[in-house]
């Protein structure tokens, strides 16, 4: 989920040594296989790799452009293999063992994700709903709809509450590989926060160490708590057929 704080874990996963450092998400799942569809299709890489190699997103890669060109053309038949060509190549290229990768909307691909990459494991980062969605207002992330000049607070907190549990759902499909933690956990406890995911990542990975793959989803820290605008915005929200975001947030922890 966006402005959940996945930049802030994800960085600290990657000060745990042997991870492939790539400072940017990759939107595979969630922007490049929507648009290019079927990568089995050889027209099709191409394509994809004619945006791709003039992008930030290859340019962050660090790699050469023939090299990776090639693979591409050669090895991928799918959004999977796009993924893992690409993010092996940077962790080769970089002497290290593992990857992770962030980009904040494949938590909606999770089933295809782990369907294409079977031993991909999944930390989703849950962080108070009120605090997301006063940071999504404030920097227009959620689009508006064509009759509104901007998303307000609480669209902002039905998108939250809508991606949340799309992806506790698609979650619960994935049994021991996938791993939620909370943000302000992990800004309060951040050694024991980091002791579990290590744990989980160990004992479930099926490679050595934390394991080769690792879908670290929902990124980026944000503002500071809102609670008392959130609190007075969603008691305006009550009543007459508008939607209201009940229970603040996530205090069940099923």
């Amino acid at each position: 989920m966006p402005r959940s704080g996945t930049t802030l874990l994800y960085d600290m996963l990657l000060s745990a040594g042997g991870f492939a450092v790539y400072l940017a998400e990759s939107n595979v799942f969630n922007v490049l296989a929507l648009r290019f569809g079927d990568l089995a299709e050889r027209s099709n890489r191409e394509k994809l790799l004619g945006v791709w190699l003039g992008s930030k997103l290859f340019r962050a890669t660090g790699l050469s452009r023939q090299l990776i060109e090639q693979k591409v053309l050669d090895e991928c038949h799918d959004a999977g293999d796009f993924l893992r060509i690409v993010m092996s190549e940077i962790a080769r290229s970089q002497g290290m063992q593992r990857w992770a990768e962030n980009s904040p909307e494949c938590l909606l691909h999770l089933p295809l994700i782990k369907q294409l990459i079977p031993d991909a494991l999944v930390i989703h980062i849950i962080r108070d709903g009120r605090d997301v969605a006063t940071s999504l207002e404030k920097v227009r992330y959620v689009h508006p709809f064509p009759w509104e000049e901007r998303q307000n607070l609480i669209g902002s907190g039905v998108y939250w509450e809508w991606i949340v549990q799309r992806g506790r759902a698609h979650g619960k499909q994935l049994g021991k590989d996938y791993l939620e933690v909370r943000f302000e956990d992990l800004i309060a406890s951040p050694q024991e926060t980091l002791n579990r995911v290590g744990h989980s990542l160990i004992t479930n990975s099926t490679t050595t160490g934390f394991g080769k793959s690792l879908m670290a989803q929902s990124p980026s820290p944000t503002l500071p708590s809102r609670p008392n605008r959130w609190g007075q915005a969603s008691t305006r929200s009550g009543g007459g057929g508008k939607p209201s975001l009940r229970n603040n947030w996530y205090d069940s922890r099923e």
